[in-house]
């Protein structure tokens, strides 16, 4: 059993699940079957805090999880785990040793097995006996095979946190997995039918067949902060809304629809599209966490049939992780064009 800190301090929608995949990864290579995750945090910039069950379906990535890699993922306040049975031995003998088990280790649904269990006249050809537990934990039966001492201690044990880069995933030979697992997390059904009744609410044009573009306006204060670099705040977000301001008039028509995900709508680009007579809605902020109505927005970006505009350079896998994981799962057809937010004068970069 593996157990997954995500909410650290700082951590926004992405980077949680960022965290999230790669201790999903991290435990398929260790042969952990379960995973057992830790509160979600609302807000980057908060201690409030949801449970991961009322973030994500579970039951939904599990149906993905389970059939493609046999592990599966549980909310450390939601967990029922119950043991059945547990075996002493190798593949071709074991001894049932469940009572004795239950009897001295297993209390209040923790089992701590804290001294090395070694089954007398055991017989000697079977080299490296090793424990076998066969439990259930939310209806599903698992079994492992696990080393010596054993602790399954779901609220008490030490969740750790897992972040890595995506340029460290990539180049670890890692990058299908992750984007396969991205592609398959689902978020509760709140934030879905949250998602719908914002678009049902937009002033779209329904003449004929119409194309929607979604823009991941990223120029909230902590990314001004974050990116400016050398330059000042000021300066680095002038330039910054110039770029977006530069691509649009590119790839952007007039008569076509636009969808801003953004937490602020104070900026050069906004005035930029309302002075030229461009088509634009933003998302409502539905809830108070922050992170939760980026769950919200990124639902919302599915709705691109055309052109994705994001912070994110697809080559030195730099910027914005957010615009890089609406890259993952908005439609293959819609052409998305990111830049390099760390040198602003570079071209940008456009892919399906």
């Amino acid at each position: 059993m593996y157990y997954s800190k995500i909410g650290i301090s700082g951590s926004g929608l992405t980077n949680q699940i960022i965290s999230l995949i790669v201790s999903i990864m991290l435990a398929h290579s260790s042969n952990h079957k379960v995973v057992v995750v830790d509160k979600f945090r609302d807000d980057y910039s908060k201690e409030e805090f949801t449970k991961i069950s009322d973030i994500i379906d579970i039951d939904k990535c599990n149906e993905f999880l389970i059939d493609t890699y046999n592990i599966m993922i549980v909310d450390k306040y939601d967990a029922d785990f119950e043991i059945n049975t547990v075996k002493y031995g190798t593949i071709d003998y074991a001894v049932d040793i469940t009572k004795y088990v239950k009897d001295n280790f297993y209390k209040d649904n923790i089992l701590d097995i804290n001294t090395k269990i070694v089954v007398s006249n055991f017989p000697s050809q079977y080299k490296e006996p090793k424990i076998n537990i066969n439990y259930k934990i939310n209806g599903y039966i698992v079994d492992e095979i696990l080393e010596q001492p054993i602790c399954i201690d779901i609220m008490n044990s030490e969740y750790v946190n897992t972040f890595c880069d995506l340029y460290t995933i990539h180049n670890r030979g890692k990058k299908t997995m992750f984007e396969n697992i991205l592609r398959n997390i689902y978020y509760n059904k709140e934030f879905v039918k949250v998602a719908e009744s914002i678009f049902e609410k937009f002033s779209l044009s329904y003449e004929g067949e119409y194309k929607i573009n979604v823009i991941h306006l990223r120029l909230e204060d902590d990314a001004i902060r974050f990116w400016s670099n050398e330059m000042g705040e000021k300066q680095f977000q002038t330039s910054l809304e110039k770029k977006y301001i530069q691509l649009i008039k590119i790839y952007i028509p007039k008569n076509e629809e636009i969808i801003l995900l953004s937490q602020t709508q104070n900026n050069a680009v906004v005035d930029f599209l309302s002075e030229n007579g461009y088509k634009y809605n933003f998302s409502e902020k539905f809830f108070e966490g922050r992170e939760k109505n980026a769950i919200v927005d990124l639902l919302l970006s599915q709705k691109c049939n055309h052109i994705f505009i994001g912070a994110y350079n697809i080559v030195k896998k730099n910027g914005s992780t957010y615009s890089n994981y609406i890259s993952n799962i908005i439609n293959k057809d819609v052409m998305k064009v990111g830049f390099d937010i760390d040198n602003l004068e570079s071209l940008e970069q456009t892919y399906f």
